[in-house]
């Protein structure tokens, strides 16, 4: 059997026009609207890795085999200091200006004002030949990681002689 059609009793004669929706003026244009782009999964961190610890006057410092640890010290030109330093292993001693401190970062050849090699107790007197910062240097020679300690005082001058 076929289905049987039949029309509506009443098709409208007139169709009015479709009305306009005016535009609101804060709309946007879908013209300028561009797709945002999928989420891309967040990028792994590492965790952060440690400061390097920065050593204190006064306290063990342990430095790694064939590594050196090093402290900064301000004096006018004249000024004296007495730098005394005790290891637990044998160790380089010395006392460098900016200049030589890089071209010991750089295992290049390098000058100390002052300095012991190959101790584990020693100290050592400087006097400024000019104004700058100066950095006493503990450097590790021995086989194994060494526990060092550094003290730095200013030394008074010396009197001269009473009249």
């Amino acid at each position: 059997m076929i289905p049987k059609i039949t029309p509506p009793k009443t098709i409208p004669a007139v169709v009015s026009p479709a009305k306009t929706i005016p535009m609101k003026p804060n709309t946007a244009k879908l013209e300028t609207l561009t797709p945002i782009p999928p989420k891309t999964p967040p990028a792994i961190l590492s965790p952060p890795e440690p400061a390097a610890s920065i050593p204190e006057l006064g306290k063990p410092t342990i430095i790694e085999k064939g590594d050196y640890a090093s402290y900064d010290v301000q004096l006018d030109q004249g000024k004296s200091i007495t730098c005394e330093v005790t290891a637990n292993g044998r160790v380089n001693f010395y006392l460098l200006d900016e200049e030589n401190l890089t071209s010991l970062d750089l295992g290049e050849e390098f000058w100390s004002e002052a300095g012991e090699e190959d101790i584990e107790k020693a100290t050592l007197e400087f006097k400024a030949p000019e104004n700058g910062k100066w950095f006493l240097v503990i450097e590790n020679t021995d086989n194994k990681e060494v526990s060092a300690t550094a003290n730095i005082r200013k030394t008074p001058p010396k009197a001269g002689p009473s009249p």
